[in-house]
């Protein structure tokens, strides 16, 4: 990361040390909203537009500000940019005043601590700020340093150091290791507050506004209004939720509402509803992601002949834990240190899944995660997989279900396996995509659509790269958001609509070593080729 942390002038003259972000792949300058107006920076309104990921444009309301930066080599630097809510994600802390001192090239400069959350993202908008001027290189995967107006960048790694997280994250962690308990079933989380939080507004008139557009709506669909009524019944008699005793002295609400998932309405909450500017989100840390990546989860499930998929019953309702929470529990159920370590690689949020040579291998395992996280109160629940003979392993450690209960999809023969449609009993993988065709199209409507392909395995990206080619055509034609796409644009959408519901027809094999044992080498080729338009 090319950070720095250098003084910035607040509006009486003063100074306060800022981390800062050069970023050549930025075309803006921008400042964190809350350190803006911590210096007391002033200028007029504006809204802020963003242009993200395949297309999405995003408005912020913004103000457009100037301000001085003291270089490493003393001199002031003038700069323009605009203020945003959250301007780029925390770095790792590096003390390269410390750390310089095992590379002969970086030894003699004048480096200090870097790292933290981001207050101020240099863009290419002051090029002549960020260009290089002179650089240090080393050895293969040795740091490097770059020379800019600004002073002397660092861009490496410190090895043994790659897991190195932010302070704010590291104190999320501290806060959850010295604060979880054990209970007599299961365990207690605390809420990893920010530093100076709780500090929310009361939200009462915002919440009750809510209430009323809630009980209109039960008055419009009777059939809602039961299904949510059952639905809150059934946390307050499991236990997941209870009466405020004295509501008239609660200061801040957690509003909420119904979504159904097929026939079943899901009570979702909404920590991101913000009031007078802030929202519950906000004061909470949401700590770094300790769960493996989704596609690492899903490759591991394609390995073995013998699949398998579970799920954790109402997890969330229970509370939350990271995937090294989980390993703690199974550590405190002194579990085998491979079934502790089969966890930490199959397990994604509240879905264990994975597969095998052979079902001797992996029911061991299977019963013993069941077992340990039974334990503390987590229920594994319809059990899924290719072979009879291993759910009849798994069904005799547990009361007998009713299959189509537990799974909405088993009456067309798949299931739904983080995302992935999957045919357990032809064991084949595909897509499960739904008729897209409207009446009309705004360049909004496309976005939403393209990005409702659930693609995790890049499997159909040949396909939907089309797409998003498309779609950046029709923004550099100027076409606003909310614009209706119309002759020749209309027809080749419509087009690829009608050629993406082909992707239903696409079945392929779930298992990637099928006859494992007859396999001597296995060899891995990856082609690149460079495209002007993808």
């Amino acid at each position: 990361m090319g950070i720095l942390r250098l003084p910035v002038m607040v509006e009486d003259g003063s100074w306060v040390l800022a981390n800062i972000f050069i970023d050549e792949g930025s075309d803006s300058t921008l400042m964190r909203s809350a350190f803006a107006k911590a210096l007391r920076l002033r200028g007029p309104p504006q809204f802020l537009t963003v242009d993200g990921a395949v297309g999405v444009i995003t408005r912020y309301r913004s103000k457009r500000i100037q301000f001085r930066v003291q270089a490493a080599d003393e001199k002031f630097l003038s700069l323009e940019g605009s203020t945003m809510k959250k301007v780029a994600s925390p770095t790792p802390v590096t003390d390269w005043h410390k750390e310089k001192a095992q590379w002969s090239h970086l030894a003699s400069l004048p480096l200090g601590e870097t790292g933290g959350g981001v207050d101020i993202l240099v863009g290419l908008d002051h090029a002549h700020l960020i260009a290089v001027i002179q650089s240090r290189v080393g050895a293969e995967k040795e740091p490097i340093a770059s020379k800019t107006a600004f002073g002397w960048i660092v861009r490496g790694f410190v090895e043994g150091r790659i897991g190195c997280i932010s302070p704010e994250n590291k104190r999320a962690l501290e806060i959850v290791q010295e604060k979880t308990k054990r209970l007599e079933v299961g365990y207690e989380v605390p809420i990893i507050w920010r530093e100076g939080e709780p500090n929310l507004d009361s939200n009462r008139q915002m919440a009750e506004n809510r209430f009323r557009s809630q009980l209109s709506r039960f008055r419009r669909q009777p059939e809602f209004e039961k299904d949510y009524r059952a639905a809150v019944e059934k946390y307050l008699d499991q236990g997941y939720a209870s009466h405020v005793p004295d509501p008239a002295s609660a200061r801040y609400f957690l509003a909420h509402h119904g979504v159904y998932k097929g026939k079943k309405l899901r009570v979702v909450y909404d920590a991101a509803a913000a009031f007078k500017g802030k929202c519950l989100n906000d004061a909470i840390i949401s700590g770094p992601a300790l769960q493996p990546s989704l596609a690492a989860v899903i490759t591991r499930f394609r390995e073995g002949e013998i699949a398998w998929a579970s799920d954790i019953e109402a997890m969330f309702n229970r509370f939350r834990l990271s995937s090294e929470d989980l390993r703690c529990i199974l550590e405190d159920a002194g579990v085998p240190e491979n079934v502790i370590q089969a966890v930490k690689e199959r397990m994604y949020i509240d879905d264990y899944l994975g597969s095998a040579s052979s079902v001797a291998e992996v029911v061991e395992e299977a019963v013993a995660v069941k077992n340990a996280l039974s334990s503390s109160d987590l229920n594994l629940q319809g059990w899924i997989s290719n072979s009879s003979d291993f759910l009849r392993a798994v069904s005799r450690t547990e009361p007998a279900t009713d299959p189509a209960s537990s799974h909405p999809l088993t009456g067309e023969g798949t299931e739904r396996v983080l995302g992935i449609v999957w045919d357990p009993k032809a064991d084949l993988l595909g897509f499960k995509v739904d008729k897209m065709l409207d009446s009309a199209f705004s360049r909004a409507d496309l976005v939403i659509k393209v990005a409702s392909v659930f693609d995790q395995l890049g499997t159909a990206s040949p396909f939907i790269v089309k797409a998003k080619i498309r779609l950046r055509v029709l923004g550099l034609k100027g076409l606003g958001w909310t614009d209706l796409i119309a002759g020749d644009d209309e027809i080749w959408w419509r087009n690829w609509f009608l050629s993406l519901e082909q992707l239903n027809t696409l079945k392929m094999p779930r298992c990637l070593f099928p006859d494992r044992v007859k396999i001597s080498m296995v060899e891995l080729h990856a082609f690149g080729d460079a495209s002007e338009e993808a």
